[in-house]
């Protein structure tokens, strides 16, 4: 729970790709490391799904560089930006 805490209090951009039970967002997460070497990713849990953030962004410009790779493998990815 701490470090949901510490990457949702965080000031950056994220796109989410996928939401849901945990198998699956573990198997998302390990296509993105497979496809997407440089790109950072994280499982978050949020009662009841888990989401699969990937990259860590300052600027809205950035993600929407990333996002358009990611958008063509994971059709239902979004731009997020997480808060409490």
């Amino acid at each position: 729970r701490k470090l949901n805490q510490r990457i949702a209090n965080s000031e950056s951009y994220r796109s989410l790709i996928y939401y849901g039970n945990g198998e699956d967002s573990k198997k998302k997460l390990q296509e993105i490391w497979k496809e997407y070497k440089e790109i950072d990713g994280t499982i978050v849990y949020s009662n009841p799904s888990y989401k699969v953030w990937v990259g860590n962004y300052s600027t809205r410009i950035e993600v929407e560089k990333v996002f358009l790779q990611l958008k063509k493998r994971f059709p239902t990815a979004l731009i997020i930006k997480p808060n409490n």
